[in-house]
C-alpha cells in the first residue's frame, strides 16, 4: 500500500515538474516572439531610413554584389531593384578608369578602416551609357564585411566649375591681350591683387 502511494507521489511530482517546463518553454517561446517582433520592426525601420536618405544607396557585400538597393540608386542607373540585387556588382556601374582605384578601396577598408577614404569623387554610368560625376561615401557596417555606399550625382556641380574655370581662362587671356594696364584685386586690407595684365608689368 505505501508503495502505491509513492508511486502515485512521483507521478504528481513528475506532473507538477512537467507543468513547470512547460510554463518554462511557453515563457521561453513568448520571449522569443517579441525578440522576432522587435527585430521585424528594427528592420522596418531601417529599410525606411535606408529608402528615404536622399541620396543613391547600396549595400556591397565582402564579395562586391549589391545586395539591397534603394529608388534613387534605380533613378541614378536605370535599373530596377530585381535587375540588380544579388545580381550585380558595383563596378557594374563604374567607368572603366576609376574601377581598380575603388576596387583597391574596397579590399583594404576590409583589412582596416584607416587603409582606404571613406569619401572620394568618382563617375559612374547608366543602362543608356550617360556618364555621371559621383560624390561617394562608404562605411563599413560594424562586425560584418559588408559596407553602404552612398552616391551623390554632382554631375551639375562640376559642369558649373568646368565652364567657371574656362571662363575665367577665356577671360585672363583677354585681359592679357588688352592694351595699357588691366588688374583685378581683392577688397581687403592689403588690396592683394588676383590678377594683373601683361602690360602692367613694365611699369
Amino acid at each position: 500500500m505505501s508503495d502505491l502511494k509513492k508511486s502515485k507521489q512521483d507521478l504528481m511530482d513528475e506532473l507538477k515538474a512537467l507543468r513547470r517546463r512547460l510554463t518554462d518553454f511557453e515563457a521561453l517561446a513568448n520571449e522569443r516572439l517579441e525578440a522576432r517582433k522587435a527585430l521585424e520592426k528594427s528592420e522596418e525601420r531601417y529599410r525606411t531610413v535606408f529608402e528615404n536618405t536622399g541620396t543613391a544607396t547600396i549595400i556591397i557585400e565582402n564579395d562586391m554584389i549589391i545586395s539591397m538597393v534603394n529608388a534613387k540608386f534605380e533613378e541614378l542607373t536605370g535599373y530596377s531593384k530585381n535587375e540588380i540585387q544579388g545580381k550585380m556588382k558595383w563596378s557594374d556601374f563604374v567607368v572603366k578608369e576609376d574601377v581598380e582605384r575603388m576596387k583597391h578601396y574596397h579590399v583594404k577598408r576590409r583589412k582596416s578602416r584607416t587603409l582606404a577614404p571613406t569619401e572620394y569623387e568618382c563617375r559612374v554610368f547608366n543602362r543608356f551609357g550617360e556618364v555621371k560625376d559621383a560624390y561617394v561615401r562608404i562605411d563599413m557596417i560594424p562586425g560584418t564585411l559588408c559596407s553602404v555606399g552612398s552616391f551623390n550625382d554632382i554631375t551639375a556641380f562640376k559642369q558649373t566649375e568646368k565652364a567657371l574655370i574656362e571662363s575665367e581662362r577665356k577671360l585672363s587671356k583677354l585681359m592679357g591681350n588688352l592694351p595699357g594696364m588691366a588688374y583685378r584685386a581683392i577688397n581687403d586690407q592689403y588690396r592683394t591683387m588676383k590678377y594683373v595684365s601683361a602690360g602692367c608689368k613694365w611699369l
